[in-house]
């Protein structure tokens, strides 16, 4: 990653923001005092949606930073994952195939949000907090033959994500997705006479993965030391005892909590109790009543019930002080770059701790802290060798299917998964292969990353075949997918669902190759390539005629042009490393 890029050269300069003292509140950060242009608007939106079209960065460069924000923070959702997935197609849709193999259903649906909704910063936030709070529709998972389900846990996130994280932790916890997931939907008492203890597994996933890690932190995100320079523990086994007790009696939701539903066994009335958009809802009768001992020196009286078990359960954690500095490193590193300064997540994690209005875990606070900290816009820190973060391959194919407004008739979607092969970009929405996500948040790649002590997270999923077979896929695509009919993931017959790019503006250019390669940097990459780059693609251009083209070939080779221009761009340091 080092070395990749420089920085575009915009001249942002930021009012800074000082917090006074975490008890009193912290103000959140002002956005960039210069206005946006389209360059630093295009920058922007990569980082705080799926990317841009012209039409939004022209909205952006026109209402300024803080109107845009304000209106994103109150769209409405643009639709229900687990209602796509059922209906097997968008809202209103004429053609509607819910027995249509719903794994792909389930695709289509991230996608079309992806590129037809308008809350973008929603969804690029949702995202993210799908990647910490992670569960998985692969193969390899309970999930794997439940797509409801894991549309519904989608929502959850999307429905949130604007709203406070003790909301979200609680809402995770209970769902019965993620109680399928870590094993505590159905997760008894301890019986003395079998030595049967409650199942640790959700207990100790969501201290270590979820809210405050495996190490005691500062608010800056460094670790905490003792007295011999040794990392401090977050946690300890009786923690994730006391917490897998306090985590005991929970199971499918419904009108009542009897055996058979407690089981997911068809009730007498004929029901299917397992309902997958449902909250789990504690049953009394598999609850631990013995006391528990949790972190922070928290403890849960014998006696207590299952619903207030939880809510203390959860209190400690949310307001645990390694909370802030968490949540706050992980959204910079899924947003914006991967090794933040400890200044930039003790900023945000201070956001975290409390707002403008001293309340804690307001998650529009903490994103508004997260994109417009000072860090973020500046072009000095961007210009740093160790600034940015690899663009993983939903993020890269986003970012050009919205560039150039990809569309099809009926909003149905078949960008299949990308499993390995020639041809496979490496990352399918949702189907991670562990709760540990498609990559860990302090992967360190092997060479001058890890000497260095740097993380890279999505590098670990970008080795010599995804990066090769990324390539692939989007020299297939480009080259096949507006005027061949190539559908990103099966050669369907069905005419509506082709994907269909809108080039106009780009074909306009194509007699100007570095016109043509500004523009596509611009929607692409906020503006920028390297010289070396820049000279490439301009020269590959050239080398491509446009003197004699044949009037029945519908501008072939303009398009030829406008394609490769964009494969080779995609296909940079410049463009796979976000600055």
């Amino acid at each position: 990653m080092l070395q990749f890029l420089q920085t575009a050269k915009s001249k942002l300069t930021i009012v800074a923001l000082v917090c006074s003292s975490l008890l009193s509140g912290c103000f959140e950060p002002a956005p960039p005092a210069e206005a946006p242009t389209q360059a630093t608007a295009s920058r922007f939106l990569h980082m705080a949606t799926f990317g841009p079209n012209q039409t939004e960065i022209d909205k952006l460069v026109s209402v300024g930073w803080e109107a845009w924000m304000t209106e994103q923070f109150a769209l409405p959702l643009t639709d229900s994952h687990y209602d796509y997935t059922s209906r097997g197609g968008k809202p209103g849709c004429d053609t509607c195939d819910a027995s249509n193999d719903p794994l792909l259903g389930l695709q289509s649906s991230f996608w079309f949000q992806t590129l037809e909704g308008q809350d973008q910063l929603r969804q690029r936030v949702a995202f993210a907090l799908s990647e910490l709070f992670v569960i998985s529709g692969d193969a390899s998972s309970e999930l794997f033959d439940y797509p409801d389900a894991v549309a519904a846990f989608q929502d959850v996130l999307y429905q949130n994500a604007f709203g406070n994280f003790r909301t979200i932790l609680e809402k995770v916890s209970t769902h019965p997705s993620m109680g399928a997931m870590l094993s505590h939907k159905q997760n008894r008492k301890e019986d003395p006479i079998t030595g049967q203890l409650p199942d640790e597994n959700y207990a100790r996933e969501v201290m270590q993965l979820f809210t405050i890690g495996k190490w005691m932190l500062n608010n800056d995100g460094t670790r905490v030391k003792d007295a011999n320079g040794n990392d401090v523990p977050a946690y300890t086994q009786s923690d994730v005892m006391g917490m897998a007790k306090a985590m005991s009696g929970w199971s499918w939701g419904g009108d009542d909590v009897s055996e058979a539903r407690w089981n997911g066994f068809s009730l007498p009335t004929g029901e299917n109790p397992r309902v997958w958009n449902l909250q789990m809802q504690a049953y009394a009768q598999h609850h631990s009543s013995s006391e528990k001992q949790l972190v922070n020196g928290t403890v849960i009286p014998a006696g207590t019930d299952a619903a207030n078990s939880m809510k203390i359960a959860l209190d400690a954690l949310f307001m645990h002080p390694n909370a802030g500095p968490f949540v706050a490193t992980h959204l910079i590193k899924r947003l914006v770059t991967s090794n933040p300064s400890p200044a930039y997540v003790g900023r945000v994690a201070s956001v975290f701790s409390s707002d403008k209005n001293a309340v804690r875990g307001n998650m529009q606070a903490v994103v508004r802290a997260v994109l417009f900290d000072p860090e973020a816009h500046d072009p000095a820190v961007a210009a740093g060798p160790t600034w940015g973060k690899l663009r993983e391959p939903v993020i890269r194919l986003a970012n050009y299917l919205r560039a150039f407004n990809m569309r099809n008739t009926n909003g149905i979607y078949p960008i299949g998964l990308s499993e390995p092969g020639v041809y496979h970009y490496g990352q399918s929405p949702w189907r991670a292969k562990t709760v540990f996500n498609f990559f860990m948040p302090d992967h360190q790649p092997l060479g001058e990353l890890s000497t260095q002590n740097l993380t890279a997270p999505e590098f670990q999923i970008f080795d010599e075949s995804t990066s090769a077979g990324y390539v692939n896929f989007m020299a297939l695509g480009v080259n096949g997918v507006d005027y061949a009919g190539f559908a990103f993931g099966g050669d369907f017959t069905d005419a509506g669902r082709r994907l269909k790019a809108n080039y106009t503006t780009e074909l306009a250019l194509a007699n100007n190759p570095g016109a043509l390669v500004d523009r596509i940097a611009l929607m692409l990459n906020g503006g920028y390539l390297s010289a070396e780059t820049r000279s490439a693609v301009i020269q590959a251009l050239e080398s491509i005629p446009v003197a004699a083209i044949p009037a029945d070939k519908n501008q072939a080779w303009d398009r030829k042009r406008v394609k490769t221009a964009i494969v080779m761009v995609m296909s940079s340091p410049d463009y796979l490393i976000q600055k």
